[in-house]
C-alpha cells in the first residue's frame, strides 16, 4: 500500500511518499503554498498520480489538547481534502519532524528541500510504528 504524506506549514507543504510496500519512506517535491483550495487540488493530485491510498497528514496538537491555532488550519486542511480526494486521511503527530529532518540530512540530501524531508520522516515514524503494531500481534 502506497502513502503520501504532507507536512503542512504557512508557505511550504513538504510531500513524501513511501515505497508500494509501504516499509520506506521517501522526500517528493515541495509545494509553495498559495490557497487551501489549490493546495487541496495539488495534493489529491499527487495522490492520484502516486496511486496513494493513504495521505498521511502531520498534525501539530497533543491528543485530547484542544487545538491550537496551527492544529485548527491542519483540521481545515483534512476537511477540505476530504471532499477533494477517495484516498483515507489519517492524522499523524508532527511533533520535532523538522528538527528531526535536520538531523538527517546528509551530504547527499542538501539538494532535498528541508520540507519534504520533514515530510518523509514523519511518514517514516508512521510506517515504522504500523510495522512494529502488525508484528507484535
Amino acid at each position: 500500500m502506497r502513502i503520501l504524506s504532507i507536512d503542512t506549514g504557512d508557505k511550504r507543504i513538504g510531500v513524501a511518499v513511501s515505497d508500494s510496500g509501504g516499509r520506506l519512506a521517501r522526500p517528493l517535491t515541495v509545494l509553495e503554498h498559495t490557497s487551501r483550495e489549490r493546495d487541496v487540488q495539488a495534493v489529491a493530485a499527487l495522490a492520484a498520480s502516486h496511486q496513494a491510498e493513504v495521505i498521511l497528514v502531520g498534525y501539530p496538537g497533543e491528543a485530547g489538547e484542544p487545538p491550537g491555532p496551527q492544529a485548527r488550519k491542519v483540521l481545515r486542511f483534512v476537511e477540505a481534502l476530504r471532499r477533494n480526494t477517495h484516498a483515507t486521511i489519517q492524522l499523524w503527530d508532527e511533533s520535532l519532524t523538522t528538527a528531526e529532518a535536520q538531523g538527517f540530512r546528509t551530504k547527499a540530501s542538501r539538494g532535498e528541500a528541508l520540507d519534504a524531508v520533514a515530510a518523509a520522516v514523519l511518514l517514516q515514524s508512521f510506517l515504522d510504528a504500523t510495522s512494529r503494531t502488525a508484528s507484535d500481534e
